[in-house]
């Protein structure tokens, strides 16, 4: 699975984790560096030993790459690992997209902020307190996308710049991967992505809870300044991003 973050990817990678057929490994990449890797000096090598060596007690294994695994590496790029493996007939592909790059954005900021990434959908827990943060309008940086940018328009053409540029690449690949989006597959019913996913690579559905819930509370309560950010993209084509 190929995203560029808070995207919905967790839950539904819990889900497919849970699936009789498949183990998944999630952000293998991210996890490396945490256990001390410095992946600034791997080179194409490193990656797909790293991918080849996944082990599963399962009939498959699941995993996800990031851009923001490949913004150190000088010697690599996330689409020489996907050309590594687009010919092999074992491997699927799956790109999730979140439209609404504001939300992407803000939901990351927001969990670096406050150190809040996911939520459990546990019946019985009460939900967290709703936490708000001030978005800052000037002087830039989507981590995501490894945009950086003087104001929030010009942050968000970047941003979705390096989108379109990922998908025009897997379309242009000639592979025949499944493209799903946050908002038509994830919000309202993760469990909609998961069945698709499953679907598309020949497993059967299989019964699955939703574990995570939604860390947003909305746009509005979501950033303690969101009349400036409606301002700020008043009359451009980012004005649809702060409706709903």
């Amino acid at each position: 699975m190929i995203h560029f973050g808070r995207s919905g990817s967790t839950v539904i990678a819990r889900m497919l984790d849970k699936h009789s057929k498949v183990s998944w490994r999630e952000e293998i990449v991210t996890l490396a560096e945490q256990q001390g890797n410095n992946i600034s000096e791997w080179h194409k090598g490193d990656y797909v030993k790293l991918i080849d060596d996944l082990k599963s007690e399962k009939e498959f294994v699941g995993f996800e790459l990031k851009p923001i695994n490949f913004f150190k590496t000088p010697h690599v790029s996330l689409e020489n690992i996907i050309d590594h493996y687009k010919s092999d007939s074992d491997t699927t592909f799956v790109f999730l997209q979140r439209n609404n790059t504001l939300r992407r954005y803000i939901s990351a900021m927001k969990a670096a902020m406050l150190d809040l990434y996911h939520v459990r959908a546990d019946k019985n827990e009460a939900p967290p307190p709703k936490k708000t943060i001030h978005l800052k309008l000037t002087d830039l940086h989507d981590y995501d996308t490894d945009t950086k940018a003087p104001d929030l328009v010009s942050l968000l053409r970047g941003a979705r710049q390096k989108e379109s540029e990922m998908l025009s690449f897997l379309n242009d690949s000639g592979l025949d991967f499944l493209h799903l989006t946050y908002e038509e597959h994830v919000e309202r019913n993760p469990v909609d992505a998961y069945n698709i996913m499953c679907t598309f690579g020949y497993l059967s559905t299989e019964a699955q809870e939703v574990s995570l819930r939604k860390t947003s509370a909305g746009i509005e309560k979501d950033i303690s300044n969101f009349s400036e950010v409606v301002q700020a993209l008043e009359g451009t084509e980012f004005e649809w991003m702060v409706q709903g």
